[in-house]
């Protein structure tokens, strides 16, 4: 893939870790938020088994995956180059995923509902 000086890279890793920050807090905020607007109205919250929640990503990201590799294709990019950046991209959200400590909706009804 491309490489940028080291100084445009430190740039760019800061800017992430900074936004990264900043994507968290607006998730936690206002993910919290509509949950308890939602629990208070009385809404209830269905949470698919395990296997359906695994079979629904892996199918909606491989439709998505599919149709962004085309438009590259379509667009003059190489299928190699835009496959490279594709699994660069579903590498870097599994170290995400790893690293953070946000919590999905189901996670935090949870906790909600146990208080």
């Amino acid at each position: 893939l491309f490489r940028s000086p080291p100084e445009i890279q430190k740039a760019i890793n800061e800017a992430l870790e900074e936004a990264k920050a900043f994507d968290l807090e607006l998730r936690t905020k206002f993910q919290t938020k509509a949950i308890n607007q939602l629990l208070e109205a009385g809404s209830v919250y269905y949470q698919p088994p395990a296997d359906v929640v695994e079979q629904m990503r892996v199918l909606g990201a491989t439709s998505a995956y599919r149709s962004w590799i085309k438009d590259c294709v379509d667009a003059g990019i190489s299928r190699e180059l835009a496959e490279k950046v594709l699994n660069r991209y579903i590498e870097l959200n599994k170290q995400y995923d790893k690293e953070s400590n946000w919590k999905s909706i189901a996670e935090e009804i949870k906790e909600i509902q146990a208080k």
